[in-house]
């Protein structure tokens, strides 16, 4: 090939051609696999997601055993539930499947390698084997798992036209089928079959985000109501017999059995209110909002049906884009009773000064629900009375019966245990084995009453921050009206002099029915009855409970349903009844209701219907609203929206 060189050959390592040259050894296959189920698990944690699922996680734990290749999944809000979920997998699996785990396989990820996870496994005699460093191949069964999921959710999202924010659903869905798919990994058998000995049932499977329509138990529809309802498909039930449905509306997350699939209708039901919740926007603020309706039309046009009617004014939400505004933390407005009932004499009467013992304190800010409804400001004679005599509210129960304002204090205690038991919140039982109850204490606060006069409030409240996600709750989010939403609607009322009334519902919270099963100490001030064991078993919501909010918002719904009103697909706070004659519209933020009506008869229909079910307080023509206060000329057709005593109260 060349003149003048002497051909050699040179096999000794060169190390300036190491430095130059060098490149990674090949990652051979295994020859070595699990002879059994759980003889070695491969995990791993994906994220975090630069889009927080629909219940806040941000992180993907996968779990593969290798030896069937069947894989586990859980989602995750920090890095550090990383081994609470090792322990439920552990436990769930080994009582199942009658195996034990004898080795898993990690990265050398600081939430698998560390002194809690090490010291565990070394108890239960576990080996722990980790990848080298920048290595993952050699994590690579897990690995390929996680890619073969996200792909596969990747794709179900796009074509559902989904979100990225259900991203959790999709991957759950992709796990589903996976672990029902054929793999070269476990020879004619699929991962089910492998794990459990039965071949999967595959008849159910539909497509995903394909529109389904699931029946109205009979005890939620009246007689002429649909007997279906629109949703979205969204994945599978493993603990239980149905399917998972999205509705596009509320987005809430149900199971239902009784689905008819329409899997080949194009179209899809996805609201914009699903969209759009999920996009933020940024709303640009100035001094005015200018809100445009359409031309008017001539009489002939405005002869459209009941549907057309109440469909445009949906259509003019849809134009307005905000950031979904989620329930903020706030305590309620309360107008309880003077009254008592027979059974409540002499059952809660707060004890002496001597006798009262404080629960475990804690900051009061922590569990109050405040209002954010705007109180006018004090004039100098109530600042004179508060600096005198309401110095700061009291932070137990045994300062508050030592103080001057002691009846007071006592007869707003009475007060919001009566509101209990009207209610039927609770049954008092016997803590059963095993089971742990919440502490329940008492926030007490004075307020100024529009008559500038001190109102003494006390509210019952269980540490909420006690709960076990899982198991004490599962979903806590609620949503509110949007601000855009409020903007348009007293437009509306401007335009269309709508009358726009406001009431406020009374502990609102009290009247949201509890699914899951929570047990409460009460406080010290409110006593059993003779022969009566010392806890309650709630059956309603009570304040403090992370999913308070989730249940009254789902009993106000049914309600608002009830009497004809159709939640907006734009904003699920707002509900509309639109006809020829009539125009009902509600907005809703938690305990807080604006009506908007053409009509004194509707108005009161409405309000009947709201007062056999609520306890109510109506509060009139809207005056102040959610730190806004309203303005109308109604002879013009006009009306203002301003917060000037908000900024001067914020103002320095």
């Amino acid at each position: 090939m060349a003149i003048g060189v002497n051909q050699q050959s040179y096999d000794e390592t060169c190390p300036t051609c190491a430095k130059g040259k060098q490149a990674r050894q090949p990652f051979k296959s295994s020859k070595s696999r699990a002879k059994n189920i759980l003889e070695l698990v491969h995990i791993d944690l994906c994220g975090p997601m630069e889009t927080p699922s629909f219940g806040g996680k941000r992180y993907m734990f996968t779990i593969v055993d290798d030896y069937s290749r069947y894989t586990h999944v859980h989602f995750l809000s920090h890095k550090n539930e990383a081994f609470d979920r090792f322990l439920e997998f552990k436990a769930q699996a080994e009582r199942q499947t009658d195996h034990k785990i004898k080795i898993i396989r990690s990265d050398g990820g600081k939430e698998f390698v560390n002194k809690q996870f090490s010291t565990y496994l070394k108890k239960e005699g576990i080996r722990h084997q980790t990848s080298v460093r920048y290595s993952s191949s050699q994590n690579g069964v897990v690995e390929r798992a996680q890619r073969s999921i996200v792909e596969k959710a990747r794709c179900m999202l796009a074509d559902a036209s989904l979100p990225k924010s259900y991203w959790a659903e999709a991957v759950n869905t992709a796990v589903y089928l996976n672990n029902r798919s054929p793999t070269k990994a476990v020879h004619d058998k699929t991962p089910f079959e492998a794990w459990t000995g039965n071949k999967p049932d595959l008849s159910h499977i539909r497509i995903f985000g394909c529109k389904a329509m699931a029946q109205v138990p009979r005890q939620k529809r009246k007689k002429w109501d649909p007997k279906s309802e629109e949703y979205i498909f969204v994945g599978y039930g493993e603990d239980t017999k149905g399917y998972r449905l999205l509705h596009p509306v509320t987005k809430q997350i149900q199971f239902s059995r009784d689905v008819i699939f329409l899997e080949e209708d194009d179209k899809k039901i996805i609201s914009s209110a699903v969209k759009k919740s999920t996009e933020k926007s940024c709303v640009q603020s100035s001094e005015q909002v200018i809100v445009k309706f359409p031309d008017q039309t001539s009489k002939q046009d405005n002869q459209n049906s009941d549907e057309d009617s109440e469909d445009s004014v949906d259509r003019y939400f849809e134009d307005f884009e905000s950031e979904e505004e989620e329930t903020a933390p706030r305590r309620e407005s309360t107008e309880s009773t003077e009254t008592e009932t027979e059974d409540f004499k002499g059952f809660c009467s707060a004890p002496s000064v001597e006798e009262s013992t404080s629960e475990e304190e804690q900051n009061p800010s922590q569990d109050v629900r405040r209002s954010d409804r705007l109180k006018g400001r004090s004039a100098k004679t109530d600042v004179i009375y508060f600096a005198e005599n309401f110095e700061e509210d009291p932070t137990s129960v045994q300062e508050a019966l030592s103080s001057p304002q002691a009846e007071q204090w006592k007869r707003a205690m009475d007060e919001e245990a009566l509101s209990l038991i009207k209610n039927d919140t609770y049954e008092w039982v016997t803590l059963p084995k095993g089971k742990k109850s919440l502490m329940a204490r008492w926030v007490l606060k004075t307020k100024i009453a529009e008559s500038q006069q001190p109102k003494f409030k006390a509210r019952l409240v269980v540490k909420g921050c006690a709960q076990r996600p899982g198991l004490d709750y599962t979903e806590t989010f609620s949503p509110v009206v949007k601000y855009t939403s409020l903007r348009y609607l007293f437009a509306l009322a401007a335009k269309e002099d709508l009358d726009i009334t406001h009431m406020d519902v009374t502990t609102a919270y009290l009247h949201g029915p509890l699914e899951e099963e929570i047990y409460v100490s009460p406080p010290a001030e409110i006593r059993p009855p003779a022969n009566k064991p010392g806890h309650w078993k709630l059956k309603k919501a009570i304040y403090g409970l992370k999913q308070s909010g989730r249940c009254w918002n789902r009993r106000l719904n049914d309600v608002l349903t009830s009497c004809g009103l159709k939640p907006s697909k734009a904003d699920p706070c707002v509900f509309i009844l639109r006809n020829e004659r009539e125009t009902g519209i509600i907005a809703t933020w938690v305990d807080d209701l604006l009506i908007f009506t053409n009509n004194s008869d509707l108005k009161m229909k409405i309000k009947r219907k709201l007062e056999s079910n609520f306890s109510m307080k109506d509060l009139g023509d809207v005056k102040t609203c959610l730190g806004m206060k309203i303005t109308r000329n109604r002879s013009e057709g006009k009306l203002w929206i301003s917060q000037e005593d908000c900024a001067q109260k914020n103002s320095p």
